[in-house]
């Protein structure tokens, strides 16, 4: 499956259209942000199909999507995401190589914002000093 996806970078579609001119002016030049559309389904074990029953589209625009051949807005984002029970902020990460900070916001979404903080501390001082 994994074939099936092609590399989606792009910056987010919001930050153009609602702050005006290049998203590289705005962010001052750095790469652009990778979106993990199909990566995500595909971790989430679903077909286009499937997500497209869930979102209320077709198969073709997710692919389309998928595949950059249509851009992807905030809206769509959250839809993909609510069709795959996920954050929007997932997207911008691989499903297999979440970050420190990922993983302790998917898995301990009951600790507090206070222990989040500490819990990170701990992460990156091991971090370091590896």
């Amino acid at each position: 499956m994994l074939n099936d996806c092609i590399i989606a970078l792009r910056y987010p579609v919001s930050l153009m259209e609602t702050v005006g001119g290049t998203a590289m002016d705005k962010i001052g030049g750095k790469r652009p942000v990778r979106i993990y559309l199909c990566e995500w389904r595909e971790f989430r074990g679903l077909t286009q199909e499937q997500v497209a029953e869930r979102i209320g589209t077709t198969k073709g625009t997710i692919s389309k999507k998928e595949n950059e051949w249509q851009k992807v807005d905030v809206m769509w984002l959250a839809a993909f995401a609510d069709a795959l029970n996920i954050e929007v902020q997932d997207l911008y990460s691989h499903p297999e190589k979440p970050t420190f900070s990922d993983l302790l916001r998917r898995t301990g979404r009951d600790i507090s914002k206070e222990d989040q903080g500490k819990v990170l501390s701990i992460f990156d001082a091991f971090r370091k000093a590896s």
